[in-house]
């Protein structure tokens, strides 16, 4: 079935509330620093966007040298053996045991033009080269708030971080790396930071996905045990993504969606009706409501037991019987209040009528408003103290993330 444009519109629209600071700084040489006037006048200043893939070092910063090859500028293709050495100039103390590539020169970065493949072509050709850094140069003039690095299905076991910087800035970067003199290049310095809002000493995340999403059931159930680690400290509240489609065929609204295709899953199973999935979205943030909470964080337990529970047993397709025997198993959930608190989110008491056109529901209704004012783009994702957490969705990734966003980080932090 072909999808309607209008039901595109929600992705598309989205308007984050902040992303996560993504900052470059020259260091040196003047000349570079006063190339770049960045917000409130400051010198040397890049603005970036990181990408949706591999591992960013929250609350930390990189020093390096910034090289360039007019010969390898889209960085399409598996870059030759022994390049690093050659365009850094590494191979000139490889023999003075005293000093080492890094206290000498910082750890390499890369650019790279946009264009010609995927970014994580570019970045895993990068990688594979050695250096420690990319940095990718738009090829418009758009906003790069507005981009998204995102994967192309490949960005598994990339390690190292990457950013976007505006085609403006990034031509600059690269004039100046081809036409500075030999001293000038020698004295090229820059600082990548890595920065996240740290407002207080709790920090509070939200996680977008779906219910009948592998990727996000396998993220919860391995991050569960790193949320309780970190007890009071931090607040996470699951976040579910729908669609509307109120000008699908009418047999698909009747299978998949709600509200006469106002709540639609995003994710269809092949062996599970849409309408399935959203059944179990509701009673998943219900369960949420009962047991994991600000104020009774001890009970947060029931909620994460759950969550492993009907992954495992349900092995992704989460229908009521499967629904209630997770219930069962979890000792202190109430199967009849979650029942209660989905039938009321539904403006009709009638479950014959929640498919007609004019029936509301409250606890979609409060994610998609939230969606629309500080959602994401993309899901499954993360969104810690307001900004987009960017990079590999892995359990330590993401906790070390969550540590960057306190402002004194608590004990589990330090160890």
């Amino acid at each position: 079935m072909k999808v309607p444009q209008s039901a595109l519109v929600m992705a598309a629209a989205v308007s984050l509330l902040g992303e996560t600071a993504a900052n470059l700084f020259i260091q040196s040489p003047k000349r570079l620093i006063e190339m770049f006037k960045g917000e409130e006048g400051k010198k040397g200043l890049l603005r970036a966007n990181f990408a949706n893939f591999g591992l960013i070092p929250y609350g930390h910063s990189m020093i390096g040298k910034v090289y360039y090859s007019t010969e390898y500028g889209d960085l399409c293709d598996p870059l030759p053996d022994g390049f690093l050495d050659t365009i850094t100039g590494r191979g000139d103390y490889q023999n003075d045991e005293e000093v080492s590539f890094n206290d000498i020169l910082g750890v390499p970065f890369m650019i790279a033009n946009r264009g010609g493949c995927s970014f994580v072509q570019k970045v895993r050709n990068m990688e594979d080269a050695g250096f420690a850094l990319g940095i990718v140069v738009d090829d418009s003039e758009e906003n790069i708030d507005e981009i998204i690095m995102s994967d192309d299905g490949t960005g598994a076991g990339l390690r190292i971080p990457s950013l976007l910087v505006s085609k403006r800035d990034g031509l600059k970067l690269i004039d100046f790396i081809e036409t500075a003199s030999s001293e000038e290049l020698s004295q090229m310095i820059m600082i990548a930071d890595f920065n996240i809002q740290r407002p207080d000493n709790r920090v509070e995340y939200d996680f977008w996905y779906t219910s009948s999403d592998q990727l996000s059931l396998d993220f919860i159930q391995d991050f569960s045990k790193l949320d309780r680690r970190l007890g009071d400290s931090v607040l996470m509240t699951p976040r579910f993504v729908f669609w509307e489609c109120i000008d699908c065929d009418p047999e698909y609204v009747a299978k998949h969606c709600y509200g006469g295709g106002k709540y639609c899953a995003i994710d269809q199973s092949q062996s599970l009706p849409g309408k399935d999935i959203v059944m179990e979205d509701l009673r998943q943030m219900c369960v949420y409501q009962q047991a994991y909470g600000p104020e009774e964080s001890w009970k947060r337990k029931m909620y994460w037991d759950y969550m492993k529970t009907v992954h495992q047993e349900c092995d992704n397709q989460i229908d009521e019987m499967c629904s209630e025997l997770g219930h069962k198993e979890v000792k202190g959930l109430d199967w009849a209040a979650t029942q209660r608190c989905v039938k009321e989110s539904f403006s009709s008491p009638d479950q014959e009528r929640w498919n007609e056109v004019g029936v509301n529901n409250t606890l979609i209704d409060r994610d998609v408003e939230y969606w629309w004012k500080y959602g994401t783009a993309i899901y499954p994702s993360i969104i810690i103290n307001n900004n987009t957490y960017r990079g590999q969705l892995e359990t330590q990734a993401v906790f070390n993330a969550l540590c960057a966003g306190f402002r004194d980080p608590p004990k589990p932090c330090q160890q």
